[in-house]
């Protein structure tokens, strides 16, 4: 299909990064709409794609690289400012963004996955009074204290900021744990934008549990779209005929929210599965299909059916 010969609606995406997972992997996809002109702003450059571009440095990054030497020095495996949970603050953000001539031509923009210590909050509010703002929810970030998943724990639904969940990235197990304060100023933003601000959940179940999050306001504009599917990849061959259903599952690598979940439906199928999983075996009958790629390589559980 040919792009329209009218001008066009000019689109910037901002994502921590052009490579990593799935929040990438869209950004990345979006770029080759024909029918927009789109260009992705990235913490760090990784590509060779003229369209993605880094956000300009800043001499604070100077100030910044030193202090993370002398934490490192003092025995903290951390960066400075993640150990003092300061990440989404001190990057000047909005200043770097206008030095870019993406944000400046840009009639709209596409928010993606801010944490990563390179995003300001406080830049929401200074980009969304010049420029409408989308932002696709990849995780649960936008909605906790600093978690990109709670694992179950539901404190970001009663406006408690901390959870059990401290370790994993992105807070890294901080020393000052801020997660109440972030919680705080996401409500507190989230309604003061209400009208120029417009999330967009990838799944009904993220939708569910943003609206229901204490950071929620009724005022803002929600929208669930999911995550698009090359069919030309993915397609029926007319082999699936099992008569039991089959669950196809995927993880990420290392230890994440994908995983969690898998390991919980593991456990609670013992009762009905038969499965093997890097020798790790269970003898009662099975009904569905796993496969799981974790940290170290490709692994899988396989079921057979009945």
């Amino acid at each position: 299909m040919a792009a329209p010969s009218s001008p066009m609606l000019n689109i910037l995406h901002i994502n921590s990064y052009a490579q990593a997972g799935g929040a990438e992997q869209v950004a990345c996809d979006l770029l080759n709409n024909l029918w927009v002109s789109s260009k992705l702003l990235v913490k760090s450059h990784a590509s060779a794609d003229s369209r993605i571009q880094a956000i300009p440095a800043h001499v604070s990054s100077r100030v910044y690289d030193f202090l993370d030497r002398v934490v490192r020095k003092l025995g903290f495996n951390n960066q400075f400012k993640i150990l003092f949970s300061l990440a989404e603050q001190g990057n000047f953000t909005y200043s770097r963004l206008q030095q870019t001539q993406a944000y400046q031509q840009a009639d709209l923009i596409h928010l993606h996955n801010l944490h990563g210590n390179y995003f300001d909050l406080s830049a929401l509010a200074q980009i969304a009074r010049e420029k409408p703002v989308v932002w696709t929810l990849h995780d649960m970030w936008p909605m906790t204290g600093g978690e990109f998943y709670t694992y179950g724990n539901l404190n970001y639904q009663q406006g408690i900021g901390k959870t059990p969940i401290r370790y994993l990235a992105p807070l890294q197990d901080p020393l000052l744990d801020l997660r109440q304060q972030h919680l705080e100023r996401k409500k507190k933003l989230y309604r003061q934008l209400a009208h120029r601000l417009t999330f967009v959940p990838v799944s009904y179940w993220l939708e569910e549990a943003f609206k229901q999050a204490y950071v929620f306001d009724p005022s803002l504009q929600v929208r669930t779209i999911y995550n698009g599917v090359d069919t030309a990849v993915f397609y029926n061959q007319q082999l699936r005929t099992w008569p039991k259903p089959r669950l196809l599952f995927f993880n990420a690598s290392g230890e994440s929210k994908a995983s969690h979940l898998f390991r919980v439906i593991l456990l609670r199928s013992r009762q009905v599965l038969s499965c093997t999983w890097l020798g790790s075996r269970w003898s009662t009958p099975a009904w569905f299909f796993i496969g799981l790629s974790s940290a170290g390589g490709k692994h899988f559980v396989t079921c057979t059916t009945r």
